[in-house]
């Protein structure tokens, strides 16, 4: 999957993964028959997914399980996010394959007389351009009732959230659905003052006293933070907000990003180059001095060695600076994933924002859990001696 779509699924799954924004999403957005049918406070997850490797590059998938009817029988809802930010006719070939995959996976496990579970398939779209989604039958055209009953026709809703205005998303019930479909659609400054206008609502309307809630609104201030607008634009949309809610929203920044970033990455670099420097000089002396010796026994030892500490100066140097880099990134990530688990943010979540692997951010973990305060300079690598 390309790294391009990453931040836009990363919060696609997270926002929808929470039943109470899916429900009032369906009760919104779906037809009223359908929502007339369907028992919404019976939404659980499933942890299946039906988007094979063919379909990865152009979607991914969140699946609920309700109950329908009066007889309380099961379906599955699943909602499909489509990765393109452009208008793509065949999308209904790809939903067709990932309804028989659906389909498939249900007959793995299929006895004689038993009922396949129907599904209620919605595209997702945020892309800027309009898109109204054709159906398979539009591609055949009008056939003759002959003909017709061989063709697999079949509905699946769609959804362009990029079209909504901001007087349909104030018609939303709850802020949560509300300014997560508004972050989708911070794709430009004035949308994205619109969807701070909501996260602040939702700052001031909800119970500080709810973990949940809290983290939820971090994680659509996270996915603003990361999308594709400059940091600059962010901070501008942030004071057209107002106070006080605008002071909150720069200290969740600097909670999440570290302190002013651009500050923090200048430090970071000048830091991480002087220990890397360190480390690089180091290692690079004590590699040319061995080098120079071996030259040495040609050429003379003591002609051998200075040519070898000035070989090991020149490399330290090189080693150096490719090392400070490194270093100056890590530490970089060190402090989102520090400051991000002070807030509540959930350690995979990090693991993927801050690239590093899950191996270190266990290590950082363990060692944040016995001292929340830690700092870089008590984890960083030391310099050889």
């Amino acid at each position: 999957m390309s790294l391009l779509h990453q931040p836009h699924d990363k919060f696609f799954r997270e926002a929808f993964s929470r039943p109470r924004v899916v429900a009032e999403y369906i009760r919104q957005c779906f037809p009223a028959p359908l929502c007339d049918l369907l028992h919404t406070e019976t939404l659980v997850q499933q942890q299946d997914t039906y988007v094979d490797e063919a379909l990865q590059k152009h979607i991914t998938d969140v699946v609920y399980r309700c109950q329908y009817g009066e007889h309380g029988a099961e379906l599955d809802v699943t909602l499909i996010f489509e990765h393109k930010s452009y208008p793509d006719n065949k999308v209904f070939a790809q939903v067709l394959r990932y309804l028989c995959n659906y389909i498939d996976a249900q007959l793995k496990d299929w006895a004689p007389g038993q009922l396949l579970r129907p599904v209620l398939a919605m595209v997702i779209y945020h892309g800027e351009e309009r898109w109204e989604a054709r159906s398979m039958r539009d591609f055949f055209g009008e056939l003759p009732p002959e003909l017709a009953r061989f063709i697999p026709f079949f509905d699946f809703l769609f959804d362009d959230i990029g079209r909504k205005s901001e007087e349909e998303l104030l018609r939303t019930d709850t802020i949560w659905l509300r300014s997560t479909l508004a972050a989708f659609k911070a794709d430009s400054f004035q949308n994205l003052i619109m969807a701070l206008e909501f996260l602040a609502r939702a700052i001031d309307d909800i119970e500080k006293t709810d973990p949940d809630q809290l983290r939820y609104i971090r994680t659509i201030f996270l996915y603003l933070g990361k999308g594709n607008l400059q940091k600059k634009e962010i901070m501008d949309a942030i004071e057209k907000v107002g106070q006080p809610t605008g002071e909150r929203f720069v200290s969740l920044w600097e909670a999440l990003f570290g302190e002013k970033e651009k500050e923090v990455e200048e430090r970071a670099m000048k830091k991480g180059f002087q220990h890397g420097m360190e480390l690089g000089l180091q290692e690079g002396i004590e590699k040319g001095i061995e080098q120079g010796i071996n030259q040495g026994i040609e050429q003379g030892i003591e002609k051998g060695i200075e040519q070898g500490i000035e070989k090991g100066v020149e490399q330290g140097i090189e080693k150096g600076i490719e090392r400070g880099l490194q270093i100056g990134k890590m530490e970089e990530s060190f402090h989102v994933f520090r400051n991000g688990l002070r807030e509540g943010i959930p350690t995979d979540l990090l693991v993927k924002l801050t690239s590093i692997t899950q191996e270190q951010a266990e290590a950082w973990k363990s060692l944040l859990d016995h001292n929340p305060g830690l700092t870089w300079a008590e984890v960083s690598p030391k310099p050889v001696k």
